[in-house]
């Protein structure tokens, strides 16, 4: 014991490991079946869920930050590898649950963090989002209709797009929603672009769970998503995206209006005519250019007075020949 004691010494020492996380370390190699232990928090892994949740409720940041610091830096995998080959069999799914969370915690965008850890720790908690206005979500099922019903009730929602409702749909959905959310974290801090991302989120629920109408909903998102047209160059194709976007908003679908708003086709067309448009005008405005330069403008007064000189000596010719057979 002494012995591999003095080995995790002397590898924390290399790796300049925190002295916290060394202690945690040495505790779980000296008492394996017993909790970890970690900063003052003494619990088995199994109890982090309960604790994460009563955080949130009480809004204890350091106990948050705490667990998302256990996590994050492997103490809560390291407390299952120290653990009996038979118990690791039986801790298989936890110990998946905790290296995914580890990788989940390095990204900071919408629908990763702690948010995320919370609900994946928590199968059964409600959401916790402000967005839904104290109602009670426990299953991803029911999340649609209960912002259907508080657009219907309120003619809006507060806001569109918050961490918990992110996090919650991301730990919820029967479906791999990695491509949505890298497009919500890479949107960060372009108001518009988050919006759009979450309007592809909740398509996708739609998509998935229901249910097939959402009319309140998808119309106050159809109005509140409408400046997401200004995002093509082109005049006629905006007022096409906005005749579509009105006719979307009464389809009663997120699908319809997703894929109305996040055309990539479209907006792949749209940028290639913008450019070709800049290349076509760019040569217009050199032609133009050189038109109107003084070297052109000399060499055409050179040219007319060639021409002009030409004309003349063909008529003066003309006039002798005509002279002398007269």
């Amino acid at each position: 014991m002494a012995e591999r004691v003095s080995s995790i010494l002397l590898l924390c020492a290399n790796t300049e490991q925190k002295g916290a996380e060394k202690i945690a370390q040495i505790s779980v190699l000296m008492d394996p079946i017993g909790p970890f232990r970690f900063k003052g928090l003494v619990a088995m892994p199994n109890a982090m869920g309960p604790i994460l949740a009563n955080a949130f409720r009480k809004k204890e940041k350091e106990t948050i930050n705490l667990i998302a610091e256990i996590i994050g830096n492997g103490a809560a995998a390291k407390w299952y590898s120290a653990q009996s080959q038979r118990d690791q069999i039986i801790d298989e799914a936890q110990q998946k649950n905790i290296r995914r969370m580890q990788q989940l915690l390095r990204h900071t965008g919408p629908g990763y963090g702690i948010e995320r850890c919370l609900y994946m720790l928590n199968p059964q908690y409600p959401c916790q989002s402000d967005i839904l206005q104290g109602k009670i979500v426990s299953d991803v099922v029911d999340l649609l209709p209960a912002l259907e019903t508080l657009v219907q009730t309120n003619g809006k929602l507060p806001i569109l797009l918050d961490r918990h409702l992110t996090a919650f749909i991301a730990s919820r959905i029967k479906a791999n929603v990695d491509r949505l959310l890298g497009a919500l974290e890479a949107a960060q801090g372009d108001v518009l672009l988050s919006k759009l991302g979450m309007l592809s989120l909740l398509a996708a629920v739609q998509s998935k769970h229901g249910p097939a109408e959402l009319p309140y909903l998808s119309a106050w998102l159809a109005k509140e998503l409408e400046p997401a047209v200004n995002r093509f160059k082109s005049k006629i194709l905006r007022d096409q995206m906005r005749k579509k976007l009105v006719a979307q908003s009464g389809s009663c679908s997120l699908i319809d209006l997703h894929n109305c708003l996040n055309n990539d086709i479209a907006l792949k067309k749209d940028e290639a005519e913008r450019k070709k448009a800049i290349r076509e005008f760019a040569l217009a405005a050199k032609e133009i250019a050189a038109l109107e330069s003084k070297e052109f403008q000399d060499n055409v007064q050179r040219l007319g007075w060639r021409l002009a000189s030409g004309i003349s000596t063909c008529f003066a010719l003309a006039t002798a020949i005509f002279v002398v057979m007269a």
